[in-house]
């Protein structure tokens, strides 16, 4: 299949007690791999405690993800951007924001997080590829997003096509050319499609039940990831292999 792409953390720092983990720069610098890296997080100091209180207090009310599903300071924020991607080879051009931030985050506060960070990364890297991926929650979701300006600047989407039931065949390349005419029809203009999580798992406990075994998984995969191929998604990243 030609499979060269792998999904990172666009800033993971090496850590010694878990030395299976590999860092940002040892992936970029000494793998032969190419990298969407994954715009995600944010330290303590750029916590915004005039929009949403002490920070301890919204974990308690909400959930213990606060760097992931609120919206930073925009000055310390940015700032500690610049200096995060400095550190990235300059090569590396393709920047997916974010994990399916529906249900987790309201679609305008998510377009404000957005326009921070595309803003950054077209400031110092501007022929990088930077999308987020909406595609697969709520229609209306999205569409508030959208509304709220926040596929603004962006020249790409990352989605996840997962195809549990039915079969791939039955809907992969139809929803894909659907998918592009409603952004064409929304924002007036093509986004180029990475294909950032598809596949099947062979898990032996699955909660979800979505469990294959491990031929059924290459099979299934490899028909899938050639229908998105012919369809035209720039990269193919399986979420299980």
């Amino acid at each position: 299949l030609g499979l060269q792409w792998t999904r990172h953390q666009f800033n993971q720092a090496p850590n010694p007690e878990q030395p299976g983990i590999i860092s940002t720069q040892d992936l970029l610098t000494k793998r032969p791999m190419n990298a969407v890296l994954k715009i995600e997080g944010f330290p303590e100091a750029c916590f915004d405690e005039a929009r949403y209180g002490q920070r301890e207090e919204w974990v308690r009310k909400h959930n213990p993800h606060w760097s992931r599903w609120t919206v930073p300071n925009k000055e310390r924020y940015q700032k500690w951007l610049r200096e995060e991607l400095a550190k990235i080879p300059p090569e590396q051009n393709v920047f997916e924001i974010g994990n399916e931030p529906w249900g987790r985050i309201s679609p305008e506060e998510w377009a404000e997080y957005c326009r921070m960070i595309v803003a950054v990364v077209r400031e110092v890297r501007p022929g990088a590829a930077i999308g987020t991926n909406t595609g697969q929650g709520p229609i209306a979701w999205e569409i508030r997003f959208i509304q709220a300006g926040g596929m603004e600047g962006m020249n790409m989407s990352s989605i996840h096509p997962y195809s549990f039931t039915p079969l791939p065949e039955r809907r992969t390349r139809v929803s894909v050319r659907n998918y592009r005419d409603f952004l064409r029809a929304r924002i007036g203009r093509d986004l180029d499609l990475h294909v950032t999580e598809y596949g099947w798992p062979t898990a032996p406990k699955d909660r979800r039940k979505h469990s294959v075994s491990e031929r059924v998984q290459a099979q299934r995969t490899a028909r899938q990831s050639l229908m998105l191929y012919a369809e035209g998604c720039k990269t193919l990243i399986p979420h299980w292999m």
